[in-house]
This record gives C-alpha cells, structure tokens and sequence, in this order.
C-alpha cells in the first residue's frame, strides 16, 4: 500500500521547556479528507501519534482504515476530516531533521507529551476544528495521556491502542537500560533485501 501524500509537510520547535528546545524541531504533516456533502457542517482533527521506534508513516494504513469507517456512517457525511501526522524529535522525518543533535540523553516521554502539545498548539487545532481526537500508539498513546493530564481539554478524545502505562516514571539513568529502550536501540534501519528483512532472526 502507498504512502498517504500529504497537503502539507511542515516544522515546527519542540516544546520550549524541554532540552534541545534551542536546535530540534518536529516535522508535522496534513492530510485533508473533505466531507462527500458540501457545504460541510462540522470540521474534526485527528492527530495521529506513532509508537517507540516507528514513525508517522507506519500509521497511513489506520489513517486510510480510519477514514473508510467513518465515512460509513452517515452521521459524519457532511463533516470534513483532517488527519495529523508527526514524528517524534528522535525518530523518522524529524530525525533527519535534528540530525548533528538528535541525541538528547534526557529526552524523554514526558518531553514527548510536551512536544504533543505543541502540535496541536503550533498547529492551531483547537482554534480551528469543532473537535480535536487524539490517535496514538503506545509512546504516542502515553504521550498523549499525559498531555491531557498536564494540559486537561487539549483532547476532545482519545484512541489510545496500547499504551504504556507505569505507577511512576524512573529515572533516566535506570529507564536507559530497560528492555524496552534496549531492544528499540537495537532496530536496524537499512536492509539488504526484503528476503532479509522476511527471515530476519
């Protein structure tokens, strides 16, 4: 299946309160799927998260999923949906982004919800849609919970699969030998085939 083509690739500064908020940036990118009955009654924004180790990208499948089940139900014909996309400061387009100073050694998800909030700040969501949804996987899901608990009504919902969810946030020193955190420093981005990438041990 073929990459969603966004209407809009854009960057914007992590959150100013975390490290690296002088040189990092996060790229965010749009993706508009008009209401089949116009004049539209009703705008939402769904902003979508990805998970540890990932980025926007692997989230086009559900976002097309997403999109087809909605636009079954005829409650939603006359509604415009606009789709948010962005990856993580360390991970997929932003990474290449910050690339020279990616590594924040105490970056961390905390500094991820922050930097959730500046999405949908910089981009202006609450301001410019009737609803506001969140979307996101595990990291993503987390981060996303934890902007609603530090920043309440950033979200007008939430679609968490999978999040990570702790009675208390360690430490870096002890969290950055985690199994977790070891085994995503272990994913390999480059392959030599998809024959290797298949049988892959």
């Amino acid at each position: 299946m073929t990459r969603l083509i966004p209407v809009l690739t854009t960057d914007i500064p992590v959150h100013p309160s975390t490290a690296g908020s002088e040189n990092q940036r996060l790229v965010v990118e749009k993706h508009e799927f008009p209401a089949p009955v116009q004049p539209h009654t009703s705008k939402v924004a769904l902003l979508w998260s990805h998970a540890n180790g990932f980025h926007k990208e692997i989230l086009h499948p559900l976002m097309r999923r997403t999109l087809a089940q909605l636009r079954e139900l005829p409650q939603y014909n006359q509604t415009d949906f606009h789709f948010y996309a962005w990856d993580s400061r360390n991970h997929g387009d932003s990474a290449r982004l910050n690339e020279g100073h990616v590594h924040v050694p105490t970056f961390n998800w905390i500094d991820n919800s922050l930097d959730t909030v500046q999405v949908v700040e910089k981009m202006k969501l609450k301001e410019n849609y009737d609803k506001v949804i969140g979307v996101g996987h595990s990291l993503g899901g987390t981060s996303m919970i934890l902007a609603e608990f530090f920043h309440p009504r950033t979200f007008d919902g939430l679609c968490i699969p999978e999040p990570v969810i702790n009675k208390k946030i360690g430490p870096y020193k002890k969290l950055k030998n985690s199994p977790p955190i070891l085994g995503a420093l272990k994913r390999r981005d480059t392959w030599k085939s998809r024959y290797v990438i298949r049988n892959n041990k």
